[in-house]
């Protein structure tokens, strides 16, 4: 079988070619989703519990942008880093909703995304 390269995305139930900037974005989308050292690929995958659990606390913004650097890393992408999260949603609100400023390492301007 031939190895699966970066940059994928779901389409359903199928992977598919997509640019990486869409990859990178769908990608981090699922570390929202996913529990933080969840998976196996990466100890540092994953972010779900660091920022809404109930262990959370203000600084882990701050702890989920290394954590989220720190899988980029151990998934062989150099070429993005996560640059900050801000949360979006008011005190007291059912869910949380953060915004994530992204940036390629070879630009000046941080794009920003909604998890």
């Amino acid at each position: 079988m031939a190895n699966l390269a970066f940059p994928l995305k779901l389409d359903g139930a199928f992977l598919s070619r997509t640019g990486k900037t869409d990859a990178v974005v769908q990608l981090l989308r699922l570390m929202g989703q996913t529990p933080h050292g969840s998976w196996k690929g990466s100890k540092h995958f994953g972010l779900r519990n660091l920022l809404d659990g109930p262990d959370s606390r203000s600084g882990n913004t701050r702890v989920a942008v290394l954590e989220i650097n720190r899988a980029l890393e151990d998934l062989g992408i150099d070429d993005w880093k996560v640059v900050s999260i801000d949360k979006d949603s008011l005190p007291g609100a059912e869910t949380a909703s953060y915004s994530v400023s992204i940036q390629r390492t070879d630009e000046a301007a941080p794009m920003r995304l909604s998890l």
